[in-house]
């Protein structure tokens, strides 16, 4: 079996591939939504039914393989992420890549793309938060904001962070 390599995927709107949006909605509810109080896979269907658009805030980005036509990872622009800091936005979100095809570059490829999306959008920054992944996004240039205890994620904690798109 051959290795599969970072220009072994491309990264499209999930407008443009909307037969993706129950895997983002199950992936996203799957990996943070079973952590948080009232939240069901009907309401992931519905933020990942409205943000398959391309030229506004929710959107949502989908890398696929290109071999098997299939999804191996997503990653949205909201313009909230959670209600710990309501005053933010635009949010990058729910950064996903399936296992198998962690650490060839997808999320990294996705990340760049929604902030190329963002400053398209005219937004001078943007903000995320982590928990585990805090030092990926360091790495990428995100400055990190305020720290917080949580219980939904593995750190135990959720960094906010921001990214000055201008630069």
């Amino acid at each position: 079996m051959n290795k599969f390599e970072m220009n072994d995927f491309e990264i499209k709107y999930l407008a443009d591939v909307p037969q993706h949006i129950q895997a983002c909605a199950a992936w996203s509810f799957g990996r943070w939504g079973v952590q948080r109080k009232g939240a069901n896979l009907e309401n992931n269907l519905r933020i990942f039914k409205s943000s398959a658009q391309k030229n506004q805030i929710p959107l949502t980005l989908v890398a696929i393989n290109k071999k098997t036509k299939l999804p191996i990872g997503m990653g949205s622009l909201w313009d909230q992420d959670g209600d710990e800091w309501p005053d933010k936005t635009p949010w990058i979100a729910s950064i996903y890549t399936l296992y198998r095809y962690r650490g060839l570059g997808v999320a990294t490829a996705l990340v760049q793309n929604l902030e190329r999306q963002a400053k398209k959008l005219g937004f001078l920054e943007v903000y995320l938060q982590s928990g585990s992944a805090a030092g990926f996004y360091a790495n990428k240039g995100y400055e990190s904001l305020e720290v917080i205890k949580t219980s939904c994620t593995t750190s135990g904690t959720a960094t906010l962070f921001v990214k000055n798109l201008s630069k």
